[in-house]
């Protein structure tokens, strides 16, 4: 039995608005995985085949898969995808020349908003790559252990 939403995507193939959409997935492929569909498939949780065949538009780009491409690929405008309105990207994010300004001159308040100075910061990120740091040293133990265990074997 065919649910709503197979049908919807058929009949989206058939009328060719499908062709549309892979169009526009087989650019973020192009994009961001130099054209690799192995790659591609890979980044967004499919067979090469399945990403492939979206890619072809064979095979339907349903709101599971469109939600994976945008997760994969976080900078990738929602809009643009599935409608193929505005811009493929969305903007940078950019800090505020405001920002930048007052705090540099001892002001921690812009636009009503406080603003954690950056040596504040300096603590946290340093506690992040000690535990990071850590992490790495835990793997490296685990890969020896499994190492030590199958040479044995």
């Amino acid at each position: 039995m065919y649910n709503q939403e197979k049908i919807i995507n058929y009949i989206l193939i058939i009328m060719g608005k499908e062709t549309e959409i892979s169009q526009r997935i087989s650019k973020i492929r192009e994009l961001f995985c130099d054209g690799n569909n192995n790659q591609f498939a890979g980044l967004i949780g499919l067979s090469p085949q399945n990403a492939s065949g979206i890619c072809r538009g064979t095979k339907p780009a349903g709101k599971d898969t469109q939600d994976k491409i945008l997760r994969a690929f976080p900078r990738i405008n929602r809009a643009w995808l599935v409608l193929g309105e505005g811009d493929m990207l969305k903007p940078e994010p950019t800090i505020s020349t405001d920002v930048i300004t007052n705090t540099a001159f001892g002001n921690n308040n812009v636009q009503g908003k406080e603003i954690m100075p950056i040596s504040d910061r300096t603590a946290d990120i340093d506690r992040l790559i000690a535990l990071l740091e850590n992490k790495d040293r835990q793997i490296d133990r685990l890969i020896t252990l499994l190492e030590k265990k199958y040479a044995t074997e």
